[in-house]
């Protein structure tokens, strides 16, 4: 059914808070406080009655901001919605906008949104990889990523979407106005209305909600400690992928495998999905035991199922708490009206979860609206490993917390380059304030450019500077990437 057409059928609405949430996003707008007004906008759509002009003002809104911030395609969109509640049949303000739209789209070749690409040609069996990725294996490492080929600093070598996502319940309701409930992504605010007062990002997303029993959830929820919740998101996520119990049984007993075992150029997407789900399992290999006492309350939880395959999925789950704890990604937000990034939540990445830590990495990883783009920080010769850093490099941590922090959560004593030399913590010239601005930039291009200079200064001077100096100069890019560029597409003040 269509999400619209569901709505109005079935979602009973306050007129008074439309009224309201509309006159708020007006007057943002006429502030040219524009982030402020789409999200006022969007609880306009969201408490919108089932009468269509409601509806019709909330885009309307929305058409008018995503105009003056050149988001030209979002515009029309908008323009689009508006008139599907057949309402605006003479309306010559969407008229004019919507001509002036497409005439800009002719001419306008800004670069509106944060989109990155893989460097070099993609892998010819994994496409979200770059060619050149090799997994190997040793004593000392165990499983680990290498190149086939020099990698230079600034290069994109990966950009991988979660095969499973855990988003805090609190973080969903703070959101609701702004992130799309079923993949918590932004899509620049542009979401569509749906019942029980949240968001999704597009169709797929709302149908793969509108059946869901919200206010149970929120009752169960409620009670239980962050662990439970996280065994029951990773129940119910992983038998949504598998499909059924016996299919997950499958999954976890079958041998291990990785990304590098398949072509996902020749699987349907419902087969990908499961496919990712198996790389996903296989991260981490056998199970630590029981996880703690939480597992005998998820017990209770689990369901109508034989003891057989309730045996199983205590099983299943004590092993993917363990993968979490080994292989997890922070799921990060930018907050708009803050204007930094924010943690939601967790996420495990099948090509992410085989990347080892170092303190001193050569590669780093921005969040990008539910994608995680993997860059290379330092030149990297063929057959070098790659590796990420887990918690903080050694600029922000000292050596004695750095070792003990690995050791309590991931079960190493870390002997990277920047431990085994004692490298001391400390910030340089080039190192970031974290209150810094982006005030000195003022559009995409100028950060970009600044972005490049870095990257070919990091590459001349490797093995001639200070670590902490190189160190430094990559912090400067990924803050530069991550804070300053976010900023300007979202024209945040």
């Amino acid at each position: 059914m269509n999400a619209f057409k569901f709505l109005l059928k079935k979602s009973p609405k306050s007129s008074t808070l439309t009224k309201l949430y509309y006159e708020e996003g007006s007057s943002f707008f006429q502030q040219k406080k524009y982030v402020e007004a789409l999200i006022s906008y969007n609880k306009c759509l969201v408490h919108a009655k089932s009468n269509p002009v409601d509806l019709a003002n909330g885009f309307t809104g929305r058409s008018a901001v995503y105009f003056v911030m050149k988001n030209f395609e979002k515009c029309l969109q908008n323009i689009k919605l508006a008139r599907e509640q057949n309402i605006l049949e003479n309306d010559m303000r969407l008229d004019d906008r919507e001509a002036r739209c497409k005439e800009y789209l002719k001419i306008e070749t800004k670069d509106t949104e944060c989109t990155y690409k893989l460097s070099n040609a993609p892998n010819p069996r994994i496409p979200f990889l770059v060619s050149g990725l090799e997994l190997s294996q040793n004593d000392k490492f165990g499983r680990y990523i290498k190149t086939s080929r020099d990698l230079r600093p600034g290069e994109v070598i990966a950009i991988e979407e979660p095969s499973l996502r855990f988003i805090d319940l609190k973080a969903n309701i703070f959101y609701k106005y702004r992130r799309c409930f079923n993949c918590f992504k932004s899509n620049e605010l542009n979401l569509l209305p749906g019942s029980h007062e949240v968001m999704t990002c597009s169709q797929t997303c709302y149908d793969s909600i509108k059946d869901r029993d919200f206010d149970s959830e929120a009752l169960i929820e409620g009670d239980l400690s962050w662990k439970v919740l996280k065994m029951i998101q990773l129940k119910n996520k992983s038998l949504a992928v598998a499909g059924d119990i016996d299919s997950l049984t499958n999954h976890y007993y079958s041998p291990t495998k990785t990304i590098f075992n398949f072509d996902f150029n020749s699987l349907p997407l419902n087969e990908t999905k499961k496919v990712l789900l198996k790389c996903t399992v296989s991260l981490i290999g056998g199970t630590t035991g029981r996880t703690d006492d939480n597992v005998d309350a998820f017990k209770h939880l689990i369901g109508s199922y034989s003891n057989q395959r309730r045996e199983f999925l205590v099983t299943f789950v004590e092993h993917m708490m363990n993968v979490c704890q080994k292989t997890q990604f922070s799921l990060n937000t930018f907050d708009e009206s803050l204007g930094q990034w924010v943690k939601v939540g967790n996420c495990l990445l099948p090509f992410g979860g085989l990347l080892n830590h170092s303190c001193d990495p050569n590669v780093f990883w921005i969040s990008l609206d539910g994608k995680f783009v993997f860059i290379v920080t330092k030149p990297i010769k063929a057959d070098e490993q790659l590796f990420i850093c887990y918690r903080k490099t050694f600029l922000r941590e000292g050596l004695t917390e750095r070792r003990k922090s690995l050791l309590a959560q991931y079960g190493f004593v870390c002997d990277c380059e920047a431990c085994h030399g004692n490298y001391g913590m400390g910030k340089t010239e080039e190192t970031p304030d974290d209150n810094l601005g982006s005030e000195q930039f003022t559009d995409i291009e100028s950060i970009d450019a600044e972005v490049a200079r870095n990257w070919e200064q990091i590459e001349t001077k490797f093995g001639k500077e200070s670590p902490h100096r190189i160190a430094g100069m990559i912090a400067k890019n990924k803050f530069l990437l991550e804070i300053a560029r976010s900023k300007i597409i979202l024209h945040v003040s």
